[in-house]
């Protein structure tokens, strides 16, 4: 039976089905739980429609504590060797994930290979915190047939050479820093890694998508009346 639509809007209602739907539900679960169809959760979970607090109780008692935290990254230091990880270590940065993006060696520039991870974190409005990590040798290899490395795997061995790795920049700073990553790493690792002359432009999109205005870009608009004659 269709649980009633009781209570108002529930305005948090696609960031609880998201926080849940990590935490392992599946939305054929969820909507067990709200007792609605799965149609109806699936709306909720693109932002299409929201639900009703009535409709949501049985998983804000699970996952309400969650939508209070505040969302935050945890990085790691590189390890000196014969020393085991320690919380002196570990880096954490409060703010929401806007980009993050893997790239790999070029593999005959370099041997042993080598990865690097570019991470962006809006930690306030306007204020990002650039993160830059590097995983070296002996990395996990994904089954493919090309046997290309798996950037995304867990075992990856990501960790923060320096303390300068992670930098605390504006929305200028960041974009001038993405285009000419290299100046600040004071190494040229645009040609070394496959596709990171492509961050600047990966960068640009993702402040786009969350709401950043972006001066001088070019646009290709169509007036009216060419439309028309089209």
């Amino acid at each position: 039976m269709p649980t009633k639509k009781t209570g108002p809007e529930y305005e948090q209602t696609q960031r609880l089905i998201n926080i849940a739907i990590k935490a392992g539900q599946t939305q054929e679960k969820i909507a067990k739980l709200c007792r609605v169809d799965q149609s109806t959760v699936s709306r909720w979970k693109k932002g299409q429609s929201r639900a009703r607090l009535g409709q949501v109780k049985p998983l804000l008692k699970q996952y309400g504590d969650r939508i209070e935290r505040s969302p935050f990254q945890l990085y790691q230091r590189n390890i000196p060797e014969g020393c085991a990880p320690s919380t002196s270590m570990f880096l954490k940065v409060e703010g929401r994930l806007l980009l993050r993006e893997a790239f790999e060696t070029i593999p005959e520039v370099r041997d042993p290979p080598e990865a690097v991870r570019i991470s962006v974190q809006e930690v306030t409005k306007g204020c990002f915190a650039l993160v830059i990590e590097r995983a070296i040798g002996r990395l996990p290899r994904s089954r493919d047939k090309y046997k290309v490395v798996n950037l995304r795997s867990r075992d990856m061995p990501w960790h923060l050479p320096e303390k300068g790795y992670a930098l605390l920049l504006d929305q200028e700073q960041l974009l001038g820093t993405t285009i000419t990553l290299h100046e600040f790493c004071k190494k040229n690792w645009s040609s070394e890694f496959a596709g990171l002359d492509r961050l600047g432009l990966l960068t640009t999109l993702a402040l786009m998508n969350h709401g950043y205005i972006i001066d001088g870009l070019e646009a290709l608009t169509v007036s009216v009346g060419e439309a028309e004659q089209t």
